[in-house]
């Protein structure tokens, strides 16, 4: 279950929360989910009618309500039905190993006759951002475009087995088009078969707004809907707001005062997240840091998204420290993190641009790729040239690289040979730095020494002056 603060979990009272905040909505929480009613019925038309003919791409920008549309909308309808069954994945730093298991709970379920199967890939832009080499990207959707439908797990297509027949859905971030248009099974689903979710019109926001607070009983102030849906902020943004605004009032009503208190959708994820971190000991602060920039996958050449740690991983990262898994539940207390006590993950990729403190940490740690890069290339040329001395780094760009090899987050990101050169080309430094000092020490006694002696000198020369006059008198 995930670590949450009651302030947040489902109270005895006037009934459950009628807006999810940063978590997606589910299956379970369709009675809640309201204005993407177009969209969803494109895609229940669109997968049920090409269950043979390859995955369906749901394609939009950060934010829009994939997820939910896939499963409050997609899952939620196709259950209803009675003939699909569902499974759902991310892919995950091993996508391979995801689909596979994803494929036996496939054959499983779908193990009667006539069976169907709706498998769901939400979150597709994991396959590019957590690590999983280049070649495993094409196995990946090639699989996806022709998934195995018969017990063994070993048939051509949706068609040609005795199992269920497949009906495959991935839900893509449209800054990883170009990315995933380099997969050629993937750019053939992007050119056939792809949705595109576009801006909610305004009647769809108050329907998002009203229409769940109406399924749950709950007072809305005069003038509440018209704030909400003119403040601009992401889908998850505006849930989270409208979540924190019907704690705030009691559960039984959204007040136009509470929701100001709260920050409004542009701003309460920023007052949630700033009010947890000053709550924090200086130590915990530096843990937050690092836990946070931990948990977002950071590159140069595509955008920043969210990823799953261990918890134990994160622990263990901390010798000494008993404060990691404090920090975790103060956070997915206030609901900016989601943990199951195995695994953590920032709660929603909104938060990654809706924190500006996150932000600046980012920024931060996205300058240090350079470094990195470069001291990859240095050792690369070192290891290569045989260690050659004259290779090391020095001056400043050694200093950056110290700085950079030295911060715990960086923990275990250098392999053994980028290690030996920093500590090498510091160990010349230091050697370099106590020769300079020497040499310096001793252009200071000579000038010491010099000084003294034209003193003398000048005083020897002074006397002679004053007893020569004095003689030939």
């Amino acid at each position: 279950m995930p670590v949450r603060d009651e302030a947040l979990a489902p109270a005895p009272g006037p009934g459950p929360a009628p807006y999810r905040g940063l978590e997606s909505y589910r299956a379970e929480d369709v009675r809640y989910f309201f204005g993407r009613e177009k969209l969803v019925a494109r895609l229940v038309a669109l997968v049920t009618s090409v269950a043979s003919a390859g995955p369906v791409a749901l394609v939009g920008p950060p934010g829009c309500g994939k997820s939910s549309a896939l499963g409050a909308g997609l899952a939620a309808r196709l259950r209803d039905t009675g003939s699909w069954e569902i499974v759902s994945f991310t892919p995950g730093p091993r996508p391979l190993a995801s689909l596979d298991a994803a494929m036996a709970t496939v054959r499983e379920l779908g193990s009667r006759p006539g069976a169907k199967v709706a498998l769901i890939v939400d979150q597709f832009e994991e396959l590019f951002t957590l690590g999983a080499p280049a070649a495993e990207w094409d196995a990946f959707a090639r699989r996806l475009a022709d998934p195995p439908s018969d017990s063994t797990g070993t048939g051509t297509g949706p068609g040609t087995g005795t199992g269920p027949a497949i009906s495959v859905v991935i839900a893509l971030r449209a800054d990883f088009y170009g990315v995933a248009l380099g997969c050629e099974a993937l750019s053939r689903t992007l050119q056939d078969r792809q949705i595109v979710v576009g801006p909610m019109t305004d009647a769809d926001l108050r329907r998002a707004v009203t229409e769940p607070a109406r399924a749950a009983g709950v007072r809305l102030d005069p003038g509440l809907v018209e704030l909400v849906v003119h403040d601009p902020g992401e889908l998850p943004l505006l849930s989270f707001a409208l979540l924190r605004t019907w704690l705030r009032g009691g559960r039984d009503r959204l007040a136009l005062d509470d929701h100001l208190a709260v920050g409004g959708v542009s701003g309460a994820v920023r007052a949630a997240a700033d009010a947890v971190h000053e709550g924090l000991t200086p130590a915990q602060r530096e843990l937050a840091r690092r836990l946070f920039v931990r948990l977002v996958a950071i590159a140069e050449k595509v955008p920043d998204t969210r990823r799953r740690l261990a918890v134990a991983d994160l622990v263990r990262d901390h010798p000494g420290s008993d404060g990691t898994s404090e920090v975790i539940a103060r956070f997915a207390a206030a609901g900016l993190l989601t943990s199951d006590g195995t695994n953590v993950t920032i709660a929603h990729e909104a938060i990654l641009s809706a924190w500006p403190r996150l932000r600046d940490w980012t920024d931060a740690e996205r300058a240090g790729l350079v470094t990195r890069r470069r001291l990859a290339e240095t050792a690369r040329a070192w290891e290569r040239d045989g260690r050659d001395p004259r290779v090391l780094l020095t001056g400043a760009e050694l200093d950056t690289a110290r700085s950079w090899a030295d911060d715990p987050v960086h923990s275990g990101a250098l392999d053994a040979v980028q290690r030996a050169l920093v500590d090498a080309s510091t160990t010349v430094a230091r050697r370099e730095s106590a020769r300079a000092r020497r040499r310096a020490l001793r252009g200071r006694i000579a000038l010491v020494a010099t000084s003294v002696l034209a003193v003398v000198a000048s005083g020897v020369a002074g006397v002679a002056m004053v007893r020569g006059p004095a003689a030939g008198a």
